[in-house]
């Protein structure tokens, strides 16, 4: 099945709902630190703010994904992790389910403009990125951060607000989490107040109260993410297992074609940063969050094999995701969008980057934030995607 049914008339025109970057500076009044957690621990302790005299892009601050340093990586393949069971083949199946029963759409926001949501959304990914906490964090965080929008909050209240739901996250994400003084301090904010971290304690308390305790309701778009490359790593290892077999035992085989059947059922990294990079900027695109994240993360997965390029048929797509190609064509247009403006600012000054933009434009990440962005039907990259 040809990709020709997109309206690149829309994914050349930049997203009406996320500003352009050239148009936008979030931080250029705000000063930020280059030292890491430990240090800045350090110096909070000892009642100094100095740090944040150092007007730093934070070009070495890369916080890598979880899966990147959780997930064991052999040579270039996408081992199963250790520390997670192994997922069971239904899994997707069950995770729909869950879903289906648990999800509903959001509701408008009426006191934010779609630019503020993307302006809270990207401080909550720097200082997900400074504290080094896992991108399961990053997505729960913005999944509260909407709900929480729906309700009347004051609009001076939205940044405390959004470091709330990612401290919240933190908390339901990880065992160990950074005391409030860090949140503070990597947002920054005036972490040396007693009265800043009573009002992060309090707005804590208020949005447990109104999401009724109840943080996670579905999977978020990230689990799907990983399920989805989980049960696609299987495939390729099942496929691929007797033909090394028969390799293996076959005198005139040599070691060459071995190793090469072996990498032929590994997954592509730089598929599946590119499928984590779209995934991560979708939390950017408010006309994206109306969608089930089960939708958004087939999207992304489907948006990445076309920018890698990969060869993904539909009933692939459908058998590793539950949706068509024609059930993703409208959230794959709105992540071409937003991927567009964030290649467009590739030459921007890096306090000037999206956080996410910035962040996978490091080489652990396979530099896929450098991925050129699609913007019309003669792209050579429509023609693999069958």
């Amino acid at each position: 099945m040809v990709l020709t049914c997109f309206d690149f008339e829309e994914v050349e025109c930049v997203g009406e709902s996320l500003d352009s970057c050239d148009q936008v500076d979030f931080y250029s009044q705000r000063k930020r630190g280059s030292d890491g957690v430990e240090t800045r621990c350090y110096e909070v302790l000892q009642g100094g703010d100095q740090y944040l005299s150092h007007d730093t892009c934070l070009q070495a601050r890369i916080c890598d994904d979880e899966d990147h340093s959780e997930t064991l990586f052999s040579s270039a393949s996408l081992c199963l992790p250790q520390q997670r069971p192994v997922v069971p083949a239904n899994a997707m199946q069950q995770m729909l389910q869950a879903e289906k029963e648990a999800w509903s759409r959001r509701s408008c926001w009426q006191d934010i403009s779609a630019s503020d949501r993307a302006s809270l959304v990207d401080s909550v990914t720097r200082t997900a990125t400074q504290l080094q906490l896992s991108s399961d964090v990053l997505f729960l965080a913005v999944a509260c951060l909407d709900r929480v929008l729906s309700l009347s909050i004051a609009s001076k209240q939205l940044d405390t607000a959004a470091l709330a739901c990612l401290w919240i996250a933190a908390k339901f994400e990880h065992c160990v989490v950074p005391p409030a003084v860090h949140f503070l301090a990597a947002a920054q904010a005036d972490f040396t107040s007693p009265a800043a971290r009573r009002l992060l304690v309090d707005m804590e308390a208020v949005i447990l109260k109104a999401l009724d305790y109840r943080v996670c309701t579905s999977p978020t778009t990230k689990t799907f993410l990983r399920t989805t490359f989980t049960q696609m790593q299987a495939q390729l290892q099942q496929q691929h297992a007797g033909l090394l077999a028969k390799q293996q035992h076959s005198s005139s085989s040599s070691s060459t074609s071995s190793a090469a059947a072996a990498a032929a059922g590994q997954i592509d990294l730089r598929l599946y940063f590119c499928a984590s990079y779209l995934a991560e900027m979708s939390l950017l695109e408010s006309k994206l969050a109306p969608f089930p994240p089960s939708q958004v993360a087939a999207a992304a997965f489907a948006t990445a094999n076309l920018l890698v390029p990969g060869a993904l048929r539909d009933a692939q797509l459908q058998q590793l995701t539950g949706y068509s190609l024609a059930q993703v064509k409208e959230p794959m247009t709105f992540l071409l969008s937003v991927h567009h403006v964030l290649y467009q600012g590739r030459h921007l000054p890096l306090t000037r980057m999206y956080e996410t933009a910035r962040k996978y434009r490091h080489a652990s990440m396979c530099c896929v934030g450098l991925i050129p962005s699609i913007t019309s039907t003669t792209d050579q990259r429509l023609r693999l995607y069958q």
